[in-house]
């Protein structure tokens, strides 16, 4: 069949080809259930979650998050609640150390009961 079409498969791959990058230039979001256990920064917030397993994870809030809590405002009540973090890996300028670093910034922040 390739030899009566080359230009339809052709086609094709150029079309799987596009919709790979578009896959890996918009990873999906990322989740995280535990306990925050910490907050710090001074120009931008940096949420510490401690996983069941003990492992903590360090999110940025960097954009507006979505959440039913009204985190500009009350976002210290959070401490040592439960909550599960979405979040995405992004590379970002790190001045300090004149180069890119890959941080994971907070997209949405939902508080577990």
């Amino acid at each position: 069949m390739a030899s009566v079409c080359p230009t339809d498969i052709l086609a094709l791959a150029k079309k799987f080809e596009g919709e790979l990058e578009e896959e890996e230039s918009n990873p999906s979001p990322q989740k995280l259930k535990g306990t925050l256990v910490k907050i710090d920064g001074e120009k931008f917030l940096e949420l510490s979650v401690k996983d069941e397993n003990g492992k903590i994870g360090k999110f940025q809030w960097l954009d507006f998050v979505d959440s039913e809590i009204d985190l500009t405002n009350s976002y210290e009540e959070l401490l040592n609640q439960e909550v599960l973090v979405h979040f995405e890996n992004r590379d970002l300028f790190d001045a300090r150390l004149n180069e890119y670093r890959s941080f994971q910034v907070i997209l949405e922040i939902e508080l577990l009961d």
